[in-house]
């Protein structure tokens, strides 16, 4: 069970997003702050800003893009990881979304819950797993929002699921909030996972599943 691998010590727990201030309402130590005693031990943070030197544990930046056109959106990308750990897209236009994962440009993509479904296809699905390329399962999407709006937020993530199983693209979780309201522990987090069908092993990888992305493991030559 979850409360079972919870207390294994090489356990990674990365919130996937989180969005401070000036963008949030919420401080990025006081995010970082909250996330480390609700149990995580990291976080993503689209930040901008110089970082605090005494978060209270490790803070990866993030950009992300938005996929204006398919051009703009790679070029946007290739800017952005110039000074971010990480690059990120809103997906918006399936199109362009395709393109830019296919380029390789980008490290995760968000808000699939509010777009259409067939977003994210099995085409795409399949150069996202090629890339190595996340897909974000946020949980403000699950959190108060109307019944319908969270209903249709689990269709779409039950959907991902089902392509996650297929293609086998990483999964990340993260709380998509700009306030440390929003934040929720990673028992919590599970649980809501559970409510659209992922199961304890799938939930641990996406929590640390932000480490790969980070540091990508790379073949060793041998000659």
């Amino acid at each position: 069970m979850f409360d079972d691998f919870m207390t294994i010590p090489a356990f990674s727990c990365t919130d996937a997003h989180v969005i401070p201030a000036p963008a949030g309402d919420t401080s990025l130590r006081r995010f970082a702050l909250e996330a480390k005693a609700l149990g995580f031990d990291s976080i993503v943070a689209e930040y901008t800003g110089a970082f605090p030197e005494d978060c209270a544990i490790p803070v990866a930046r993030i950009t992300c893009i938005v996929g204006e056109t398919q051009q703009k959106a790679i070029r946007d990308a290739g800017k952005a990881a110039r000074t971010a750990d990480l690059v990120g897209i809103y997906a918006g236009d399936a199109g362009i979304l395709r393109g830019v994962v296919q380029s390789g440009s980008v490290n995760i993509i968000y808000g699939l819950a509010s777009q259409p479904t067939g977003t994210l296809d099995h085409i795409t699905a399949r150069y996202t797993a090629e890339r190595g390329v996340a897909v974000a399962i946020e949980l403000n999407s699950l959190l108060g929002r109307h019944s319908h709006r969270r209903q249709r937020a689990i269709r779409a993530y039950h959907d991902i699921l089902r392509l996650h199983r297929k293609h086998h693209f990483p999964l990340v979780l993260g709380s998509g909030t700009n306030s440390y309201l929003g934040l929720r522990s990673p028992r919590a987090v599970a649980l809501l996972c559970r409510s659209f069908g992922m199961e304890d092993a799938e939930i641990k990888a996406a929590f640390s599943a932000v480490d790969t992305l980070l540091h990508p493991h790379v073949p060793v030559e041998v000659i």
